[in-house]
């Protein structure tokens, strides 16, 4: 008396297709540091539409670090200094702040700034 029985299921050839999709990501931060020199006559415009700024830069994608001070003894000139998590991140940012209201009230400032990735 046989308990049990055994079927031969025959296996199909199963062709599968694996896509690969490639998308070139720095895998370096970009940091920016430097300053911006106002003009005397914009300084209370710029110090009005910085912590804005400095709060919608912190909040988004990609910013790690993003500080703008004012210097005592030279009040017409601000530090700044930004990390991003790459270059993408801080490429959005500056596009954003291009039309922000930041943008338009430091305009005249001249910046001066050493961007680098690393």
């Amino acid at each position: 008396m046989a308990c049990c029985a055994y079927f031969a299921i025959p296996l199909l050839p199963v062709s599968l297709k694996l896509y690969v999709v490639e998308k070139e990501v720095s895998l370096k931060k970009t940091v920016l540091s430097g300053y911006i020199d106002v003009p005397s006559d914009q300084i209370t415009l710029v110090k009005s539409a910085l912590s804005k700024h400095i709060e919608l830069t912190q909040q988004e994608d990609g910013c790690l670090v993003f500080k703008v001070t004012q210097r005592i003894h030279e009040p017409n000139i601000f530090d700044v200094y930004e990390e991003f998590i790459n270059k993408e991140a801080f490429e959005k940012h500056q596009k954003r702040v291009s039309n922000s209201d930041w943008g338009i009230a430091s305009k005249n400032a001249v910046r001066h700034y050493a961007i680098k990735e690393v």
